[in-house]
């Protein structure tokens, strides 16, 4: 699968809200989708650089954060952005998510992907 279907969900999802819409459940899914894709996008460049798969369980995530701060300087601010926001999407179910985070979400992703395409192809 491509990591980017993600953040075109994410995008979609955000078009679909009304101009002045805050549906917790689409806020939040902006925002998870948005740190996933870029998640998954960084994984799929880092194993092509070391030649190997992560492991698809409990450990993923902080396996390809790990390896991220040594293979991308400058990189893994973005991507940490992005995981505090996924954590109160996910976690904090009794905060609302503002508008405002789940663009800035979306926008981190967008440019996040882009930057990994042209530094990295």
């Amino acid at each position: 699968m491509d990591p980017l279907e993600y953040i075109a969900l994410a995008t979609e999802l955000h078009h679909a809200l009304e101009p002045d819409g805050d549906r917790q459940v689409i806020l939040r899914t902006v925002v998870n989708r948005s740190y996933l894709g870029a998640l998954m996008a960084t994984a799929a460049f880092l194993e092509n650089v070391k030649g190997r798969n992560y492991p698809r369980d409990r450990g993923f995530y902080g396996a390809v954060e790990g390896d991220l701060v040594d293979e991308l300087p400058g990189f893994n601010d973005r991507l940490a952005t992005l995981r505090r926001y996924r954590a109160d999407a996910d976690y904090d179910l009794g905060t609302d998510i503002p508008r405002a985070k789940a663009e800035h979400a979306l926008r981190v992703a967008i440019s996040y992907t882009a930057d990994l395409r042209s530094q990295f192809g």
